[in-house]
């Protein structure tokens, strides 16, 4: 096993099961940490553990977020640690002006999923699909939560929360808009869309499952 807790190519003895075991854990309850009491064996259950979540929620578009309402918007953008800001852009300097929901308080476990219409849509169209899923559009907190606990998921995603509002005077409000680029040295960018305009099919739309 490698020291990184992941499975190397030379580890033989244990490649099987771990196969066995990983598919498993993943038709078991969609994988939850529970169901690890099936890998009996400890060495497998040592290698699944670590890597069952990440795929798993990949899958089953099924994300665990712990989620800090108290911290500053400032601190977010941080701790999401992108490379540059869309020039001008309000979303990395300012709080949002409003939000679709009420903010809870404290930290609290969010369960979220990308929506993806395969079409062009606009925000209202998005919505609409999300209320069909029995989710709501992920306020700002919770997109950066996102983004901050899965530091490789731009790189999949161009991802675009809809949850809150930045004003600006005599143009339309802007809304997150996070992305990598594709140059030969990728660079993490946080940047803002109109909530006027129709996004193409490849954008994904985090949203918070309804308790």
């Amino acid at each position: 096993m490698n020291t990184n807790g992941t499975l190397g190519l030379d580890d033989t003895s244990t490649a099987a099961k771990v196969k066995q075991r990983l598919e498993q854990a993943i038709m078991a309850r969609h994988g939850r940490l529970k169901d690890f009491e099936l890998l009996d064996d400890p060495e497998v259950a040592s290698v699944v553990a670590r890597q069952i979540v990440t795929i798993a929620e990949s899958k089953l578009n099924d994300y665990a977020v712990l989620v800090d309402y108290d911290m500053s918007h400032k601190k977010q953008v941080k701790a999401c640690r992108f490379d540059s800001f869309i020039h001008d852009a309000p979303c990395p300097k300012h709080d949002p002006t409003s939000h679709l929901c009420p903010v809870p308080t404290g930290k609290v476990l969010q369960r979220i999923k990308l929506v993806n219409l395969p079409r062009p849509s606009t925000m209202d169209e998005v919505i609409v699909e999300m209320d069909r899923r029995q989710c709501r559009p992920a306020i700002s907190h919770e997109t950066l939560a996102f983004v901050a606990a899965r530091p490789g998921v731009l790189r999949e995603f161009t991802l675009v929360g809809l949850g809150s509002l930045w004003k600006c005077a005599h143009i339309p409000d802007y809304v997150l808009c996070l992305y990598e680029t594709s140059d030969k040295k990728p660079r993490k960018i946080l940047g803002h869309d109109s909530v006027d305009q129709k996004w193409p099919s490849g954008c994904f739309f985090p949203a918070v499952l309804r308790s």
